[in-house]
């Protein structure tokens, strides 16, 4: 799903949404960036909020450029390793993603 998007608008929030379900976030963000500034940005924002929340920024870069940054806020219990490693491995799909997207 993600590679088939074009649109950067909706592909931005594809990833938004897929990388707050995997990691459980109530409210998150994703900055699209060129060079060193944030040229468009999207937010996710769910129902339920929960007291003790924290934030986790994950970077979305390809060949060392960023691309991306997701901020993701949601409760403060330990991620599993499994799932740091799939985010991990999304993010980097994420990426590529966001390359194809900026060249068409």
């Amino acid at each position: 799903a993600l590679t088939t998007a074009l649109n950067l608008e909706d592909l931005s929030r594809l990833i938004l949404e897929i990388s707050a379900k995997l990691v459980g976030a109530h409210q998150g963000t994703i900055r699209l960036i060129e060079g060193q500034e944030e040229v468009q940005h999207f937010s996710l924002q769910r129902n339920h909020q929960p007291k003790d929340c924290g934030h986790l920024y994950v970077p979305i870069a390809r060949h060392g450029r960023m691309k991306a940054l997701l901020t993701l806020n949601r409760t403060t219990t330990l991620l599993s390793q499994k799932t740091i490693k799939t985010l991990h491995h999304f993010a980097d799909q994420a990426a590529m993603a966001i390359e194809n997207a900026q060249i068409f």
